[in-house]
């Protein structure tokens, strides 16, 4: 039967349970698992794919190195954690859009320079994201299942469902 109240159909199969996959994604190994499962979780729900990708600047300040050098010295080494960080970020992006592109998922990027945990809950909850999808790592220490860094941190902030790749 035609629509006759001029609403536009959805056409997302009512059984698709994320409309916004929120990816993130540091190019690790647990990463690139997760960027797969990402775009499959993608393509099967015709969800809308947002990928985040955080430069730390916590890095900027390792040690405090930065207060430790000469006047000038400290801005030095700043301006080069960044700069490789973006050539970094740009190497990760750039091997994920191949894959995207090979997959026929189409995706939004959001690079971020800031606390990792702090920038990803921020963009899931901008966007109203209803799965996050981060790579992990188990701790061998701790029976069951335990994940350490950030992809477990992520998982206490984020107030959406958490998919956490090992």
């Amino acid at each position: 039967m035609a629509d006759t109240t001029g609403k536009k159909e959805n056409r997302r199969t009512k059984s698709a349970l994320y409309n916004h996959i929120l990816l993130a994604t540091d190019g690790s190994e647990s990463a690139k698992k997760a960027e797969e499962n990402a775009l499959l979780m993608a393509k099967a729900n015709g969800a809308r794919l947002t990928v985040v990708h955080v430069m730390d600047d916590s890095l900027c300040h390792y040690g405090r190195i930065d207060t430790l050098v000469p006047a000038g010295a400290g801005e030095d080494f700043n301006h080069y954690v960044i700069s490789e960080q973006e050539s970094e970020a740009r190497k990760v992006i750039r091997r994920f859009t191949v894959l995207a592109e090979s997959s026929g998922v189409n995706f939004d990027l959001s690079v971020r320079l800031g606390n990792p945990v702090t920038e990803i809950a921020a963009v899931s909850d901008e966007l109203s994201s209803d799965l996050v999808i981060i790579g992990g790592k188990k701790n061998p220490g701790v029976r069951g299942v335990k994940f350490t860094g950030t992809a477990d941190k992520v998982a206490a902030e984020c107030r959406c469902s958490i998919m956490i790749i090992i």
